[in-house]
């Protein structure tokens, strides 16, 4: 049975921070512009303060819808489901706060010595409700590891606003990832205004070193098992039914062939004459 409660339970903490992705709703005021849901991972970004306040560090997009929503009016509920282990589902709904990267809000939190690459910002949530739900319905999966492509990708980015000084202090680049963020996260597909400083910002984009100073390695993921089509189910009650009509014409055919002998042999009874019937 589904429960409630005004803060998050102790019981549900070590969980939450166990989890490897959890998924973020958020949705714009206007009934006709579009509800959004984006899933989020990277280990260690999702962060609990409080019973009544968490926050995560937010990574590069395709789009800004989250940050657009969030600035026009505050609505998210982030939600966490179990794939290993008991069966649970648990949402945290609330209010959220965007800080962009070039902020005071967001250094508080994340420093230049701990930020990744590709962060934008941080989500702080204000919890007011918290539900959770059996989940039974959720399929089991194994976690292998995490996606280095946005960190290595955002490397790229990062390197080309640093290579670059051509507008004086300010490192951008027009292959830059400030570059990328003006083009992609500062409004959102409905026009909702999104980021408005973090591409603007004079501060440089420093970030902590990949393991062996060149990318993240890729997670060594278990070989692959390949099924093979299974043969089709033999249908045992229709095979049972043709042969059931199957005797049954035999049968059939038996009586006829009886009612004719008796027939005969009668005939010949009635006419005087001796028949022999050998059956």
């Amino acid at each position: 049975m589904g429960q409630f409660y005004d803060s998050i339970p102790p019981k549900l903490i070590k969980w939450i921070l166990e989890q490897h992705l959890f998924w973020v709703a958020s949705a714009p005021l206007s009934g006709d512009a579009h509800v959004n849901v984006s899933p989020k991972g990277l280990d260690g970004t999702f962060h609990i303060v409080n019973e009544n306040k968490v926050w995560y560090e937010d990574f590069t997009g395709s789009t800004g819808e989250t940050i657009a929503h969030l600035k026009e009016n505050g609505r998210i509920t982030i939600l966490f489901g179990a794939f290993d282990g008991p069966a649970r589902i648990a949402r945290l709904f609330g209010v959220g706060t965007y800080f962009e990267f070039g902020t005071p809000e967001y250094e508080e939190l994340i420093s230049a010595e701990t930020r990744r690459p590709g962060s934008r910002g941080v989500v702080v949530v204000d919890v007011h409700k918290v539900g959770t739900s059996c989940g039974f319905g959720i399929p089991i999966y194994n976690y292998v590891g995490n996606r280095p492509t946005l960190l290595n990708m955002s490397l790229t980015f990062e390197k080309h606003d640093q290579d670059d000084l051509s507008s004086g202090d300010v490192q951008r680049s027009d292959k830059g990832l400030k570059a990328y963020w003006e083009g992609h996260n500062t409004t959102s597909i409905d026009g909702l205004p999104g980021m408005d400083v973090g591409h603007l910002s004079p501060k440089p984009l420093t970030h902590v070193s990949p393991p062996d100073g060149e990318k993240w390695p890729e997670p060594e993921q278990p070989p692959v098992e390949i099924l093979t089509p299974a043969e089709p189910p033999v249908n045992t009650s229709r095979r049972s039914l043709e042969v059931m009509k199957g005797v049954s014409v035999d049968i059939e055919i038996l009586k006829m062939l009886a009612v004719f002998l008796i027939g005969w042999a009668l005939s010949g009874m009635y006419s005087g004459g001796a028949v022999a019937v050998t059956v």
